[in-house]
């Protein structure tokens, strides 16, 4: 298991390195941050004073390296919009992205497996036939769009609750809906799935032999047997779950990471997009890390197959 670990940890730090050269190289090709920085009646020296205040008049490779040093040494940079550390930016939203992550990351935990298994056991074709429409449309609405209509029918039209900004619990309602929603679909889609093949083995036909209650046979042992496919999907759209935030804290104006990203990147402002990126890539990685273990530690095939 200790090689395992090992393992996943030596990935997920090769994979952050790599990432620190896409992200940077991507967010020079945005274009000149000086073009927004500075008026457009400015002067020639006046820009190339502003260039070399942020560093941007050294040759790119050179950028690098600081970049680099800064962040072994913890430094993110500083916004250059803000004219405060990218550390404090992020520090400051980083809560309000997380009011809107754990409550959706904690719905899809609940409802999702317990749909997959309702549409794979239901004795009733209707409420089956539902569940995996209601799988299908999730995974096939964008989750931008599916927000705007949420915005349309429960606050333009009904009025029921609040279009956008943080305040009382009602405004948590239609953004934490819209971020969940697509997480749910393919959660049930996938217990569906491994439920109605864990149905069908052997041991389910052993348990049923020996008396073992229905109720029992499907939540115990064959839901057991199907969440390792599960951890296996939460792993994977952790990314669609951060990038997910980033829509919704815009459709939603909500004041979270993912906003100041967006706003980063309309403004070109280079260490802001870089440390907002790397902090997410870092915390999806060491996320992912974690569900792999606790996958390997629901499913010994995983963990054989992982140090081989």
């Amino acid at each position: 298991m200790l090689r395992f670990i090992a393992r996943r940890v030596g990935q997920g730090l090769v994979t952050i390195a790599l990432l620190t050269v896409v992200v940077f190289l991507l967010s020079r090709a945005t274009g000149d941050p000086l073009d927004s920085l500075v008026p457009v009646d400015a002067s020639e020296e006046q820009r190339e004073h502003v260039a070399r205040q942020l560093g941007l008049d050294r040759p790119l490779w050179e950028q690098f390296l600081v970049y680099v040093g800064n962040l072994l040494r913890g430094d993110l940079g500083i916004s250059f919009t803000h004219r405060v550390p990218v550390t404090e930016l992020f520090a400051e939203r980083i809560f309000n992205s997380l009011a809107l992550v754990v409550p959706a990351f904690a719905i899809v935990v609940l409802v999702g497996p317990a749909l997959g298994v309702i549409g794979a056991t239901s004795r009733f074709s209707t409420v089956r036939r539902g569940v995996l429409i209601l799988a299908t449309l999730g995974i096939a609405m964008p989750v931008f769009w599916l927000g705007l209509v949420l915005v349309r029918i429960f606050a333009v039209e009904l009025g029921w609750l609040p279009a956008s900004r943080m305040g009382g619990w009602e405004h948590y309602v239609l953004p934490v809906t819209s971020l969940s929603l697509l997480l749910i679909a393919g959660m049930m889609r996938l217990v569906r799935s491994s439920m109605l093949e864990s149905m069908g083995r052997d041991y389910v036909k052993l348990a049923r032999i020996k008396g073992v209650s229905e109720r029992s046979i499907r939540w115990k042992h064959a839901l057991r047997n199907s969440l390792s496919s599960a951890v296996a999907f939460l792993s994977v759209y952790m990314s669609s779950l951060v990038a997910g935030t980033t829509v919704i804290e815009k459709v939603f104006a909500w004041p979270g990471v993912g906003l100041l990203l967006y706003d980063g990147v309309v403004a070109r402002n280079y260490p802001l997009v870089q440390g907002v990126i790397l902090i997410s890539v870092v915390l999806v990685v060491a996320v992912n890390t974690v569900f792999d273990v606790l996958q390997a530690y629901l499913d010994p095939k995983v963990r054989l197959s992982g140090v081989s």
